[in-house]
């Protein structure tokens, strides 16, 4: 993934990068920033639940992570709501910048979540 950013950032001039995953895109995403925090400035992980093993790595607490936008859908399973919640308690509990959304409807896309997702990356 480092290879792949590295080479679309230089081809296409690209600066301010910004990483947008949907389930296990979501846990690609936050893996890649946990594992390279230094090439991207945001994160939009989408129902994707992130392992335990993951969020709770003592390595999250040693880096500054790019800003995080975690997000679920109202009409998931209950346990993967309240995991997201956990990780985003988490998350801020070692200062790490998070922000949770909670939108409308079940474990895909809507054009609700692309909204909320584009007035989050571009808000001021």
């Amino acid at each position: 993934m480092k290879n792949f950013i590295e080479t679309i950032r230089s081809e296409y001039e690209v600066e301010e990068t910004i990483l947008f995953g949907f389930s296990q895109g979501a846990y690609l995403a936050m893996q890649t920033a946990v594992e390279h925090p230094e090439l991207c400035q945001k994160v939009v992980a989408i129902g994707g639940r992130i392992p335990d093993r993951i969020y709770k790595n003592k390595k999250w607490q040693a880096i500054a992570l790019p800003e995080i936008l975690l997000a679920v859908g109202n009409q998931e399973k209950p346990e993967d709501i309240k995991a997201t919640q956990a990780q985003q308690r988490y998350l801020k509990k070692i200062d790490q910048p998070v922000d949770l959304e909670i939108y409308k409807g079940p474990h895909i896309v809507t054009e609700d979540i692309l909204n909320i997702a584009r007035q989050w990356i571009f808000k001021k």
